[in-house]
């Protein structure tokens, strides 16, 4: 995935890359725990957005840790 500027995130909207991470998922059917997190809104289920201003802050990285832990295969 590249990482792109605000001037070109319509050329990569949240769509594609939910995609991506699908086929991704479906290509490695043996992962049971997994938590996208990305500063754009994904429609995902095991999902935690950040903000593109800071990137993942400590505070996210913690609640990653506890999404992780309430998800069930």
């Amino acid at each position: 995935t590249p990482q792109l500027g605000p001037e070109r995130m319509s050329e990569y909207p949240p769509t594609t890359r939910t995609r991506e991470i699908k086929a991704w998922l479906s290509r490695h059917a043996g992962v049971a725990h997994w938590l996208a997190i990305d500063d754009m809104g994904l429609k995902l289920a095991h999902f935690l957005q950040t903000d593109d201003r800071t990137g993942i802050t400590e505070s996210d990285a913690e609640q990653a840790i506890l999404m992780l832990g309430e998800v069930t295969p």
